[in-house]
């Protein structure tokens, strides 16, 4: 259920629907999905899509009038008010890159502390998860030894450790920017978006706490914890503080990132925003090793492309 209300979040940040401009965050309008010239979701119910008024959908549909200093929408095109400055006489033409940019320089340095904040926030909340994860795993793996145990739930356990950490968690990770870039980043906004945020990881842990009873609850603690010794616990310590570390560095840097890339054209910019979200918690595994291990890093990213050459040379590392 969390991964399901990620999923509706980040289309929610990236292809925000409508029916009218009013349901658009600003400077956002309501485009309609169909190809006609004007904008008659307000009136007929039909949806729209929010953009922007220099997006090539909202331009497509404005092409049809001429503006003019003596110029009038019709009433029922509502793209049309919304995007037409009476005032200079031409349709308003900012791009999504450009409102992106005009956003971030207009953060405040207020503004930039406060996405420090939250981000070490949202770091202990995913390095807390990752530490849930773990354990979750070694009571799997203590229980599948046991001839008792149910081999479905077994691997149901398994499909959720997966799921958990490596698109739950990336989905909270990448949401954390987005949420910045896309809808703004001022101080308040950042504050509740990190609460949303930390709240959709806490929700598994609040029904725990109040739907189950007492006795279910003993039941769990007293069959289904594994016991760890000095060993696990150093592992464990390792990896909430790597991540914790590793994912509040990396989202004002990813924010820094779309910033610096909003000149390139759009899938440049869509490659580039993945690939350094993505990287986020394979680059946090190295340094949770690097931590363990001691060994240099300049060896150890020497042999992570070495790895990588071979492999996609299709040669055995």
């Amino acid at each position: 259920m969390q991964l399901i209300v990620l999923v509706a979040l980040m289309q929610g940040i990236i292809w925000p629907k409508c029916v009218a401009t009013w349901n658009c965050p600003s400077p956002m309008v309501c485009v309609s999905m169909h190809g006609d010239s004007g904008n008659t979701t307000a009136s007929t119910g039909t949806h729209g899509l929010c953009d922007h008024c220099g997006s090539p959908s909202a331009q497509a549909q404005l092409e049809t009038y001429i503006p003019s200093p003596d110029f009038t929408c019709p009433r029922d095109d509502e793209l049309c008010q919304d995007c037409y400055h009476s005032a200079a006489g031409a349709f308003r033409n900012k791009t999504y890159e450009a409102w992106t940019e005009a956003n971030i320089e207009g953060m405040q340095f207020k503004d930039w502390m406060t996405v420090v904040l939250t981000s070490g926030v949202i770091a202990l909340a995913i390095a807390r998860e990752i530490h849930e994860v773990i354990l979750c795993e070694l009571t799997r793996l203590r229980l599948s030894q046991e001839v008792s145990s149910s081999m479905l739930w077994v691997h149901l356990e398994h499909l959720n450790a997966f799921l958990r950490r490596f698109l739950l968690l990336p989905l909270v990770f990448m949401s954390a920017v987005c949420l910045v870039v896309g809808r703004g980043g001022d101080a308040l906004s950042v504050c509740f978006n990190a609460l949303a945020l930390v709240f959709l990881l806490e929700c598994d842990n609040l029904l725990y706490e109040n739907v189950l009873c007492d006795q279910t609850r003993a039941l769990v603690h007293d069959n289904g914890w594994v016991e760890i010794d000095d060993t696990v616990a150093d592992f464990l310590a390792l990896t909430k503080f790597a991540h914790f570390v590793g994912i509040s560095i990396c989202i004002p840097a990813c924010i820094v990132v779309a910033y610096a890339i909003t000149e390139f054209d759009k899938f440049s910019q869509i490659l580039v925003n993945a690939l350094s979200m993505y990287f986020v918690f394979p680059m946090t595994a190295i340094l949770e090793t690097q931590l363990r291990t001691g060994v240099s890093v300049g060896w150890r990213c020497r042999a992570i492309i070495m790895v990588t050459g071979k492999a996609c040379l299709g040669k055995r590392p």
